[in-house]
């Protein structure tokens, strides 16, 4: 499990495990998201702001918060 961090200074989101950097996130990665108490399959995008597709549905990626997720690639 990683946590997802918005760095301002690149505009990105990416993944951390513990205080270790992973990698950046790209339009079109699959993740697992941690909503709550569960997991949710998602799809990384961009349009004016960085988003999630869960399904049909955007979740809107805020900046400030810090989400548990599983990387799929």
């Amino acid at each position: 499990m990683v946590k997802l961090v918005y760095l301002p200074k690149t505009k990105r989101w990416h993944a951390f495990e513990g205080e270790r950097y992973c990698c950046p996130l790209h339009c079109e990665d699959q993740i697992c998201i941690r909503v709550k108490d569960r997991y949710f399959l998602a799809v990384v995008e961009l349009d004016t702001k960085w988003y999630l597709l869960i399904d049909d549905v955007k979740f809107y990626l805020h900046p400030e918060q810090r989400y548990d997720a599983i990387l799929m690639f």
